[in-house]
């Protein structure tokens, strides 16, 4: 009895890369009349849940991109509200990061790319072609064999951060290293999540 992950890997045979899906083995004794027989549950390693109002689409950091590629957009994920649906790494000899954009939101660009990996709570900041920024906040937890990966408005709750320009003048302030840009009013306030997770969490001002 235990917990384990194992790789499946599917070869085509157009040349194209392998195929690999990762797969949660659950292994536990039964009960009563089973006790003698060990149960043995298999899943995918990761499932998302999309518990948001919004329509979301989900890629691979190497497969998010503005540019129309067919072969990138075939590994697109899309989850509307209320669904729930098993996760496979398109690539996993490439960076194990996901992105997702708003479906809803006209000309949504890519969010920055989160690890799905361990039990984390976090918000995803996703912006528009003009900047706009939406929030969505994400649960990662693990349960015997599957992350499970939880995404919900996140209006109800406070941003992360939040920049209070108390100043004269306003003020651009963005991620160290990262080009996407914010500008805060004088006298005013800008709530912010930082635009690549995986990145060192620090602000340039």
């Amino acid at each position: 009895p235990g917990v384990q992950v194992r790789r499946l890997r599917v070869t085509l045979w157009d040349n194209r890369p392998d195929l690999v899906y990762m797969i949660g083995i659950d292994i536990r004794p039964g009960r009563g009349r089973y006790r003698c027989t060990n149960i043995v549950t298999l899943t995918s390693h990761y499932q998302i849940h999309n518990k948001s109002s919004y329509k979301i689409q989900f890629a691979q950091l190497c497969f998010a991109s503005t540019v129309s590629d067919p072969g990138a957009q075939a590994t697109y994920l899309s989850a509307v509200p209320d669904c729930s649906l098993a996760f496979h790494w398109p690539r996993l000899d490439k960076d194990q990061l996901l992105c997702l954009r708003l479906c809803d939101v006209p000309q949504c660009r890519w969010s920055g790319g989160f690890k799905i990996d361990s039990n984390d709570s976090l918000h995803i900041n996703v912006r528009d072609a003009s900047g706009r920024m939406y929030f969505l906040r994400v649960e990662i937890v693990l349960q015997r064999a599957t992350y499970f990966i939880v995404f919900t408005d996140a209006d109800s709750m406070p941003a992360p951060i939040r920049v209070d320009n108390f100043s004269q003048v306003p003020v651009t302030f963005y991620q160290t290293g990262v080009q996407c840009v914010t500008s805060v009013r004088a006298h005013s306030s800008v709530p912010y999540a930082l635009d690549e997770p995986s990145k060192p969490q620090r602000l340039t001002v």
